[in-house]
């Protein structure tokens, strides 16, 4: 007989004749969502036998039969695979120890332990937003086996650890970022900067740099300080500023007047550097030497003799 799993919604109107269908739908489809991230986990770090078969695996290992519905708050009895289907020829062994693996990876992101993966986490805040924790119902509960003492409760305020796993905040780094200061609050002491490709980033500072942001303010700026990173686009979302000063700027040797003016004929400025006339490369051509004597005048002109 596989493991039996009971999913319970606590208190709230977590009653029969009170609950809604939908969220008892959406419990059992969430509920085998997370065991099979769980799972995969596991098969991805097992020998190669053929992605076909881990997915077929997956999907049996944690396809879970509803076996009872029991009263007081709604609890659903679920129960894992204690055999492959008909036609599917999967070890015994690999369909109950991937389900029960999946189920122990589960509780360990559930309970913040040492296997904690982001993408179960982030199936159980589904679980957990989907039935209405905090709203329709107090917690969500997993029980395992015949003891009915709850190994995983998922209430609001788990529900927000867990999703601090699925999406962990970016750690700032310290380093510095160009843009222009477009504005600031200087009672809250925060400013938005927009970089040269136009993305915004949120700017904190001190007061002792109130007079130095004033004085950049719609100018080019370099900000040194610890930026904090979108951990999905690595792009930077945030500054808290230690430093700041003028961006450098590479300038053209000559003025924009003459950078964009018309060409002008080659003799013009062969004149204006001060060049001689111009010379005939025709006129250099000597038909009688040989190639042997070509070979040392390029050779002694590479090397300087001439």
């Amino acid at each position: 007989m596989g493991t039996i799993l009971r999913v319970s919604m606590l208190e709230g109107e977590a009653a029969l004749g009170r609950i809604r269908a939908s969220d008892v739908g959406h419990m059992l489809v969430d509920v085998e969502r997370v065991f099979a991230r769980a799972a995969a986990h596991f098969v991805a770090g097992r020998p190669g036998r053929g992605q076909g078969r881990r997915g077929r695996l997956i999907e049996e290992a944690t396809h879970l039969r509803l076996v009872g519905l029991e009263e007081g708050s709604v609890v659903c009895v679920l129960q894992f695979p204690d055999a492959p289907p008909n036609g599917v020829s999967f070890d015994l062994g690999d369909v109950i120890s991937l389900g029960e693996t999946a189920l122990t990876y589960a509780v360990s992101t559930a309970t913040e332990g040492r296997r904690a993966y982001s993408d179960v986490a982030a199936a159980l805040v589904q679980l957990a937003n989907d039935i209405g924790v905090g709203s329709r119902c107090k917690a969500v509960a997993l029980s395992i086996g015949d003891d009915r003492q709850p190994e995983v409760v998922i209430d609001a305020e788990r529900r927000e650890r867990l999703r601090l796993v699925a999406a962990p905040a970016p750690n700032p780094r310290a380093d510095a970022i160009t843009g222009t200061l477009v504005e600031a609050d200087f009672e809250r002491r925060t400013a938005r900067l927009r970089t040269p490709l136009g993305q915004a980033i949120a700017v904190q500072f001190d007061p002792d740099i109130d007079d130095a942001i004033y004085e950049l303010m719609r100018r080019t700026s370099k900000l040194r300080g610890e930026i904090t990173y979108d951990p999905s686009t690595l792009q930077a979302r945030a500054i808290r500023v230690r430093g700041l000063g003028k961006a450098e700027q590479m300038e053209l040797a000559t003025s924009e007047e003459d950078f964009w003016q018309a060409p002008r004929p080659f003799a013009e400025l062969l004149h204006e550097r001060g060049a001689a006339a111009t010379v005939d490369l025709d006129a250099l051509y000597i038909p009688t030497l040989t190639d042997e004597q070509r070979d040392e005048l390029v050779k002694a002109a590479d090397s300087g003799a001439i």
